[in-house]
C-alpha cells in the first residue's frame, strides 16, 4: 500500500491518497528458477561425472591396450625365440645326419679301395702263379678266377651301391649332374663323385684303379665337356651344382 497526500505553502494538506501495489519476486528467484538451477546443477555434475568415467575409461583402455601389446610383442619374441631353437635343432639334426651320412659313404669308399686292392693283388698272385706253373689244367683255372674276380657287372654293382648312397647324401648329385649333363659317361659320373667329395688324385686313383696320370688326364677331359674356363675350379663347379639342386 503507498499513500501519499500533498501540503501547500499555507500548511494546508489534501486528504491522504492511498494506492494499491505488488512488488513482484525477481525471476531469478522464483521456484521456477531454482528449479532450472537444481536442473542445470545436476546436468553438469552428470555431464562432469560422464566425462570423468570416459577419461578414466579411456585411460583403461589405453592401459589395457599397452598391455596387449606388450603381450603380444612377448609373444612374437618367444615364437621367433622357439622358431630360432626349431630351426637350429633341425639344422643340427641334418648336420648330424650328413656327418653321419659323411661318415659312412668314406666307409663305403674305403671298403671299395679296399676291396680293388685286395682283388688286384689276388688277380697278380694268379697271373705270378700262372707264369710259374707248369699244369695247363691249372692254369686254365687260375685264369678263369682271375677273370671272375675283376668281371665287370660286379664292379658296376658295387658302383650303383655307392651312387645310390652318394645320391642320397648329396641330395641327388649324379642324378641332376647326368640330366644337365646327358653326354658324361659312367667313368666321368665316378669321376664328379670322387671330386666333389674332394679326395686327392692319389685317392682317386686308387678308387679307379687307375694311374695318377690316368686321374689328370680323365680331369683334363671332363673339364672339356663341362665346357669350364681354365680359371674355373672344377671342385667349385660341382659344389655350385649342388647348390643348384638344393634350390
Amino acid at each position: 500500500m503507498f499513500e501519499v497526500k500533498a501540503r501547500n505553502n499555507l500548511n494546508d494538506e489534501s486528504p491522504v491518497a492511498s494506492f494499491a501495489f505488488e512488488v513482484m519476486t525477481p525471476w531469478h528467484k522464483t521456484i521456477w528458477a531454482r528449479l532450472l538451477y537444481m536442473v542445470l546443477i545436476a546436468a553438469v555434475l552428470y555431464f562432469v561425472m560422464k566425462l570423468r568415467e570416459n577419461i578414466i575409461n579411456k585411460r583403461h583402455e589405453q592401459k589395457l591396450a599397452e598391455e596387449r601389446k606388450k603381450l603380444e610383442e612377448k609373444q612374437r619374441l618367444i615364437d621367433y625365440q622357439y622358431q630360432l631353437e626349431f630351426e637350429k635343432s633341425e639344422k643340427e639334426l641334418i648336420r648330424l645326419r650328413n656327418q653321419k651320412l659323411e661318415s659312412e659313404l668314406a666307409a663305403s669308399a674305403m671298403n671299395l679301395v679296399q676291396k680293388r686292392e685286395f682283388l688286384q693283388k689276388i688277380k697278380e698272385e694268379i697271373n705270378h702263379l700262372n707264369k710259374s706253373g707248369s699244369n695247363e689244367n691249372g692254369t686254365l683255372e687260375l685264369k678263369k678266377i682271375a677273370k671272375e674276380l675283376i668281371a665287370d657287372d660286379k664292379m658296376n654293382a658295387e658302383w650303383d651301391q655307392f651312387s645310390l648312397h652318394f645320391n642320397q647324401v648329396h641330395n641327388n648329385f649324379l642324378v641332376t649332374l647326368k640330366n644337365k649333363y646327358p653326354h658324361l659317361n659312367a667313368h666321368d659320373l665316378k669321376l664328379c663323385a670322387y671330386l666333389r667329395m674332394n679326395l686327392s688324385s692319389k685317392e682317386i686313383a686308387r678308387m679307379m684303379s687307375i694311374s695318377v696320370r690316368g686321374v689328370e688326364v680323365s680331369r683334363y677331359r671332363l673339364r672339356k665337356k663341362l665346357q669350364l674356363q681354365p680359371k674355373e675350379n672344377v671342385f667349385d663347379f660341382l659344389m655350385n651344382i649342388g647348390v643348384e639342386s638344393d634350390a
